[in-house]
């Protein structure tokens, strides 16, 4: 059996202009297809049935999928290892799109602003301050960082971060920019 780890680290909430929060931490997660399906691990515990979710596949030409929640994943979903113990899990269903069977891509819920496709990359105002946010994946030795960028990326500011372990050698091309104060795995 494959053995799955995956880090979540959320960096920074921000506010948008109608007072209420923008919260990276409960909003982005991980999504991954498992032998039990579409599988999504995110620090929030509230998603429900029918939730929207927007998947972003961040290798270049990057790709919008959109998808909705079943429900809470049952245990062939959860028994990835997650070193960080305040995510949940969610099974997913694909309403459009496609996505790669065995890589990880970044799961966008909570979000009131529209992502869009222009050129090869995706992006969006999440929070609603007018700085779009830009997604990102790069490899280490052994596995995949994600994350999403205010401003481009490698040039704006990283405000989340998920780690996606592998446990297979790859060809690292990530830079320091994407995985200072990244935990070890």
């Amino acid at each position: 059996m494959t053995r799955i780890l995956i880090l979540t680290l959320s960096l920074q909430a921000f506010a948008w202009t109608d007072g209420n929060v923008y919260d990276y931490a409960s909003s982005i997660g991980i999504a991954v297809f498992s032998k039990a399906g579409l599988c999504l691990t995110i620090n929030n515990h509230r998603l429900v049935p029918g939730d929207r979710v927007n998947l972003v596949v961040p290798s270049i030409p990057q790709s919008l999928v959109k998808a909705e929640v079943v429900g809470s994943a049952r245990d062939a979903c959860s028994a990835s290892q997650l070193s960080d113990s305040g995510s949940n899990f969610y099974d997913l269903r694909l309403l459009s799109g496609t996505l790669p069977l065995t890589m990880p891509v970044i799961a966008v819920t909570n979000s009131s602003y529209p992502l869009q496709k222009t050129g090869a990359v995706i992006s969006g105002d999440l929070a609603g301050d007018g700085q779009r946010e830009f997604f990102r994946s790069c490899n280490s030795a052994e596995g995949i960082h994600l994350s999403v960028w205010s401003g481009k990326p490698l040039k704006g500011k990283r405000i989340w971060h998920g780690y996606y372990y592998l446990g297979y050698d790859l060809q690292p091309n990530c830079t320091p920019k994407d995985t200072v104060d990244v935990t070890s795995h």
